[in-house]
């Protein structure tokens, strides 16, 4: 009896814990069901401003930039590639066995210096046969003409007839005609023999041999033909790409007077390297592109830069920032002002009665630490600079600070460029 009722006490004991498990954990999200609410109430009622001893929260201190017109030079900054001014493959015009190699790779190379050397004495054997010919075909002209004076001296006394003193006047001609054939032979082969001098048709810089000494090599277009490649880096190419809406925007701003640019026929380029280095030789804009790629929208601008020191390399990203462009009366507000969202560009602004409003803007060109502002700010406007992630809209608010307007960026000083925009240098 004893063992059959603590079996039973075990057992009911054992059925009712996750009971009172389930219990406490509904007790628990009850409470915090309760808590949210409680909190969310406080947030709408603005907390217990009726209970006693409670003090509303004053206005919130910030720091506000007035607006004022200022003249800024715009840095817009575009990325780049550098490329050869002008590149020419070296190839073989006629066919022969490489002789020599008259240059050390990765140097620099005078135009007209020889570069390679084809075994000439083909050539020349060609030459002596097409003089030899030459030669007997003038003498054969010279006999033809001998033959036609005799029979216009025989027909006159009319030992020869009309007929004959025809065909002999034709076979002269054809002699003639042999001259001239062979004359262009001869040519033909004192070009070949030029040939055999692979000469470089422009001053630059010249890759690595590409066909060993011994080999033979053939004239024409295919792989067989390219000996080195030449390119001329100084000065060099940067070409950079800009969308279709920006070269709109930039054309409807300077169309406008917005943007003055000092010298439209000679806009400067400032270059720098893709670690950061400003590149001491300022370029000039030297090529716009005259049509908008299907593919990507954009368009390409090339500018010509100075490279006396072979600093740039064909191929290399460079960041490429145009020097004289400005305007004359642009709003500028802190970068930190500016708030940026799915729905667009907005800043704070102190309105008559001492609370945050939120304004709709457009934002133009960065400006060093600042940014231009398009369209949504008077001259007057006060924009709040800080504590932008408490502001709310009708939030009260305290001046406590006027920062100085933003300063605009001073343009990257760079050597002056003797060479005229595109004129080769090297």
């Amino acid at each position: 009896m004893d063992e059959r009722t603590a079996t039973t006490q075990n057992g009911e004991r054992g059925r009712g814990w996750p009971g009172v498990v389930a219990r406490l954990g509904i007790g628990i999200l009850l409470l915090a069901l309760l808590g949210v609410g409680i909190y969310l109430w406080r947030e709408r009622t603005g907390g217990a401003a009726g209970a006693p001893g409670h003090t509303a929260p004053g206005p919130l201190p910030v720091s506000i930039v007035e607006v004022r017109p200022q003249s800024v030079t715009l840095t817009p900054r575009f990325l780049g590639r550098t490329e050869a001014s002008q590149t020419v493959q070296i190839r073989a015009r006629v066919n022969g066995f490489l002789e020599a190699r008259k240059f050390e790779e990765g140097s620099v190379v005078e135009a007209g210096q020889v570069l390679f050397e084809i075994d000439r004495r083909p050539f020349e054997a060609e030459l002596a046969v097409a003089r030899a010919r030459l030669e007997n075909a003038r003498a054969r002209a010279a006999r033809a003409r001998r033959q036609v004076e005799r029979l216009q001296v025989a027909a006159e006394q009319g030992a020869a007839s009309a007929t004959e003193l025809d065909q002999q006047l034709t076979e002269e001609q054809v002699a003639l005609s042999d001259v001239r054939l062979e004359e262009a032979r001869v040519y033909q082969a004192e070009l070949d023999l030029s040939y055999t001098s692979i000469v470089s048709p422009i001053r630059g810089v010249i890759g690595r041999a590409l066909r060993d000494v011994g080999s033979y090599v053939q004239a024409g277009a295919g792989d067989e033909a390219l000996l080195a490649v030449v390119q001329q880096i100084d000065p060099i190419y940067v070409t950079y790409s800009i969308s279709e809406q920006e070269l709109l925007r930039w054309r409807r701003l300077i169309a406008s007077g917005a943007v003055v640019v000092s010298d439209p026929g000679r806009i400067a380029l400032a270059v720098e390297l893709a670690d950061g280095t400003p590149y001491p030789h300022v370029g000039y804009l030297n090529f716009i592109g005259t049509q908008i790629e299907t593919t990507t929208a954009t368009t390409v601008l090339r500018g010509a830069v100075p490279n006396p020191d072979r600093r740039l390399l064909p191929g290399q990203f460079v960041r490429v920032q145009p020097l004289n462009i400005s305007r004359p009366s642009a709003i500028l507000i802190p970068q930190r002002a500016l708030l940026q969202s799915p729905g667009g560009a907005s800043v704070y602004v102190v309105a008559e009665d001492g609370t945050a409003q939120a304004r709709p803007v457009v934002a133009g060109d960065w400006a060093g630490d600042a940014v231009v502002i398009e369209e949504g700010l008077q001259p007057g406007d006060r924009v709040i600079a800080d504590h932008l992630s408490r502001m709310r809209p009708e939030t009260p608010v305290q001046v406590t600070e006027v920062l100085p307007p933003p300063a605009p960026p001073t343009p990257q000083p760079s050597s002056p460029v003797p060479a005229a925009p595109g004129e080769p240098a090297q």
